[in-house]
C-alpha cells in the first residue's frame, strides 16, 4: 500500500469535504490530491449516493450497457463490485489502538488508513472549574485545585508518535471537551450528588467515541471508524461481496471484513428483536464478547446502538492482550533490525513509539481522575462532601425492623424520604437535625464524605478485628451501613429494579420476549452488573403495564410481580429533572432482574448489561434499587466457600 503523503487519506478526506461545502477551515488550495476519484456519500450512512440519471447513463455507456430509462431500454446497470473501505482509526495513545492501526495498514484490504485522536478532558478547563460549562457554583477557585494528573496530554503525545512511526496521517485532534462535559460529566456529577455510583464510560462511548468522533470521521468521507476495543462484530453473510437487498448498506470485500475484525454469519436467535427490519444481520451487527474474556469491553459498549456499530470495527477483538503486545513488540523489533541492517542509520528504531505504547500500562479507572489522585478529592471540586458516620448494619436493621417504615419515612429506599435535611448546602449548619435518635445505633466512626463511597467496597475504619464493608448508604440520614466481612448477608440481594426509560438495545428495541405484553414479559439471560464480573444467569421480567392490561382484558389490572426495594439505603432527591427517555424505552414498563444466585453489592446507578451466550444484547438500564438483602429477608448468610465455588464456576464458563 502506498503510504506517501501525496496519497494520504487525510488530504483525500479534506478534499471531499471542501468539494461538498466549497471550503474547509485550515485547508489550503494545494492540499487536494488531483485525479483521485471522488465518491458522493449519503450523509450519516457511509453509503454511496445513487448516481444522477445523466451520470448513470454515461457510466452505462462506458460499460457497454444502458439504463432502463435509456432509448434502447436494455435494463439497469450491473451491480458495482464491492470497494475497499477508507478507514479512520481512533488512536487513544495506548497499544490496543496502535496495533489496530498497524494491522489495518499492513492488511492491504483498505483503500486508505488514517488516524484521529479525540480530546475529552482539558486541564485548563479543570483549573477554571469547568471552563464555564455549567461549572458547579460550589467549585473552589482555581488556585485551590490540585494540578491535573490525568493522562490526557501524554495520551495525545503518544497517539501522535504512533501515527508518525506507522507512516499514517493524523487528522486534526477532535475536540470533544464540551460534548463530554455536557453529555457525560454533568449527568455523572448529578447522580453522584444524590449518592449514586454512575459509570461515565458507557455514556462517553455513546456520546463521544461512537457519537461525535464517528460523525467527524464520516463527515470527512470515511467508511469505517476503527478502535482498539476488545469486542467483536458479526454480520450476515450477504453483507459482503455482491448481491443483497436494498438498504443493506455499502458492501466491502471479504478480505476487508477480515481485516476490520468483522465476522460473517449468524442471525436468527442471535437477533431476538420483535422487528425483522431492525434485527436483520445485514443492517445491524451483533455485538459479541471478545476472545480475551478478561479484557472484554462489551459492558462499556452495551449502550451503543447497532446503527452506530454498523459503521465501526474492532480489529483486535479476536486477540488477547498479550498477543496484542507481542504484535507491537514484534513489529518494532523487525523494523529496528531492518534499520540496523541498512546503510541509513537512525538514533532510534522507526517503530520505537509503538514499542513504547506496548509497554504502557493499560488504562484503568475514570479518565478525568487518573491514577495519581483520589477519586473523592477530585469530586469534591464539583460536589460538596456529605459528612456523616459509619453504623453497624445489623444494629441499623434491628432499628428498621422495629419500625413500621423504612429509612426516611414511607418514601424510603431509592426514592429517599423525609426525616432530616441532608442537602449538601446544609452540611455545616444542620448536623444536629441528622444526629442519631436515642434509639439509633451508636456510630462506629465519623465518615468524611458519604458520596465518595460505594456499595461493596472496604470501609477504612480502624480498630476493628475484621474488615468492614459498605453494605448500604443511607444518604438521607448521613449514615454508611457497614458489615463485618466481605460476604456478610447484608451485601447480597436476589433481585433489583432497573430505572425505567434507560434501556439501550443494540438491535434498537428489546427482544420479543420483553416487548410489552409478549411472551409473558420474561426472559432467561446472563448479566453483568459491573465490568470485571463474569456473566451470571438471571431472569428478566417486564413489569406489566396496568393501562395496557386493563385495556386488553377490559378489567382492572392485575397486581404486578412482587418487588420490595431494600430499606437499608436512601438517596438524596435529584437537583434537576432526569433526561427524557428514548421513545422506545418511554413506552415500556420497568424491568426487574431476578438473579439465580444472590448477587453481591448491586449498586444503584450501575448499568446492568444483558447477554445471550456470546451476544451482548444491550443495557437494561441503571439499577434504580436493589431488592431486599438476605439480612432483610431473614435468610442464612452466604458461605464464603459456596460463593467462591459459584464464582469460580461462572468464571470458568466465562473463560470458555
Amino acid at each position: 500500500m502506498n503510504h506517501s503523503a501525496s496519497s494520504s487519506l487525510a488530504r483525500l478526506l479534506l478534499s471531499r469535504a471542501a468539494k461538498r461545502s466549497g471550503s474547509w477551515e485550515g485547508c489550503g488550495a494545494g492540499s487536494w490530491t488531483p485525479g483521485f476519484p471522488q465518491r458522493r456519500l449519503v450523509a450519516g450512512t457511509g453509503s454511496e449516493a445513487a448516481p444522477a440519471p445523466a451520470e448513470a447513463e454515461a457510466e452505462a455507456e462506458a460499460a457497454g450497457t444502458q439504463t432502463a430509462g435509456s432509448p434502447t431500454g436494455l435494463g439497469p446497470l450491473p451491480e458495482r463490485k464491492p470497494a475497499r473501505p477508507h478507514v479512520v482509526v481512533a488512536l487513544s495513545g495506548g497499544v490496543d489502538s496502535a496495533v489496530a492501526a498497524l494491522l489495518l495498514r499492513d492488511s492491504g484490504a483498505c483503500a486508505e488508513v488514517a488516524c484521529v485522536h479525540a480530546s475529552v478532558w482539558s486541564g485548563d478547563d479543570e483549573e477554571r472549574g469547568g471552563g464555564g460549562l455549567s461549572a458547579s457554583p460550589s467549585s473552589p477557585s482555581s488556585s485551590a485545585l490540585p494540578s491535573p494528573s490525568c493522562s490526557a496530554a501524554a495520551d495525545a503525545e503518544s497517539a501522535a508518535a504512533v501515527a508518525r512511526c506507522l507512516g499514517l496521517e493524523l487528522l486534526p485532534t477532535q475536540d470533544s471537551v464540551a460534548r463530554y462535559w455536557l453529555d457525560v460529566f454533568e449527568p455523572f456529577v448529578a447522580g453522584y450528588r444524590r449518592g449514586l455510583t454512575p459509570n461515565p464510560d458507557l455514556a462517553c462511548n455513546v456520546s463521544v467515541k461512537f457519537g461525535s468522533l464517528l460523525e467527524a470521521a464520516e463527515a470527512a468521507g470515511a467508511d469505517v471508524l476503527a478502535t482498539g476495543h476488545y469486542a467483536r462484530l458479526r454480520w450476515g453473510a450477504s453483507r459482503f461481496g455482491g448481491g443483497g437487498g436494498a438498504g443493506a448498506g455499502r458492501r466491502f470485500p471479504s478480505a476487508a471484513a477480515r481485516a476490520l475484525g468483522w465476522e460473517v454469519g449468524g442471525g436468527g436467535d442471535a437477533f431476538p428483536s420483535s422487528s425483522a427490519a431492525t434485527s436483520s444481520p445485514d443492517r445491524v451487527p451483533q455485538l459479541l464478547r471478545a476472545a480475551d474474556r478478561a479484557r472484554d469491553q462489551t459492558y462499556f459498549l452495551a449502550s451503543v446502538g447497532g446503527a452506530a456499530l454498523a459503521r465501526c470495527a474492532f480489529p483486535i477483538g479476536s486477540l488477547t492482550k498479550e498477543q496484542v503486545r507481542d504484535v507491537a513488540r514484534g513489529a518494532a523489533a523487525a523494523a529496528g533490525a531492518s534499520a540496523a541492517g541498512s546503510s541509513r542509520r537512525s538514533s532510534s528504531p522507526p517503530l520505537a513509539p509503538l514499542l513504547a505504547a506496548s509497554e504502557r500500562r493499560s488504562s484503568a479507572g475514570i479518565c478525568f481522575v487518573g491514577r495519581r489522585r483520589s477519586f473523592g478529592g477530585f469530586m469534591a471540586q464539583y460536589a460538596e462532601p456529605l459528612p456523616g458516620h459509619f453504623v453497624d448494619v445489623d444494629e441499623a436493621w434491628g432499628e428498621i425492623a422495629r419500625s413500621s417504615v423504612g429509612l426516611g419515612g414511607s418514601g424510603g429506599g431509592a426514592g429517599g424520604g423525609g426525616g432530616c435535611d441532608a442537602s449538601p448546602s446544609s452540611s455545616s449548619s444542620s448536623s444536629s437535625s441528622c444526629a442519631p435518635s436515642p434509639s439509633s445505633p451508636e456510630p462506629i466512626a465519623a465518615c468524611a464524605d458519604l458520596l465518595a463511597l460505594t456499595h461493596g467496597q472496604r470501609a477504612r475504619v480502624g480498630g476493628r478485628e475484621r474488615a468492614l464493608y459498605v453494605a448500604a448508604k443511607d444518604s438521607m440520614r448521613r449514615r454508611v451501613l457497614v458489615a463485618e466481612g466481605a460476604h456478610h448477608r447484608a451485601l447480597y440481594c436476589r433481585d433489583a429494579l432497573l430505572a425505567p426509560g434507560e434501556e439501550r438495545w443494540v438491535a434498537g428495541e428489546p427482544p420479543r420476549e420483553l416487548a410489552q405484553g409478549a411472551g409473558g414479559g420474561r426472559m432467561r439471560l446472563e448479566y453483568k452488573a459491573r465490568y470485571r464480573q463474569p456473566p451470571r444467569p438471571l431472569t428478566v421480567e417486564r413489569l406489566p403495564s396496568a393501562a395496557a392490561d386493563a385495556a386488553a382484558a377490559g378489567a382492572p389490572p392485575a397486581s404486578p410481580p412482587p418487588f420490595e426495594p431494600s430499606r437499608l439505603f436512601s438517596l438524596l432527591p435529584p437537583s434537576r429533572p432526569p433526561p427524557p427517555p428514548t421513545p422506545t424505552a418511554a413506552a415500556l414498563a420497568p424491568l426487574v432482574a431476578r438473579f439465580d444466585l444472590p448477587a453481591r453489592a448491586v449498586t444503584p446507578g450501575q448499568a446492568l448489561v444483558l447477554y445471550r451466550g456470546d451476544v451482548c444484547l444491550g443495557s437494561a438500564g441503571a439499577v434504580l434499587s436493589p431488592g431486599r438483602s438476605l439480612l432483610e429477608l431473614g435468610e442464612a448468610g452466604v458461605e464464603e466457600a459456596a460463593v467462591a465455588a459459584a464464582e469460580g464456576e461462572a468464571a470458568a464458563g466465562w473463560a470458555g
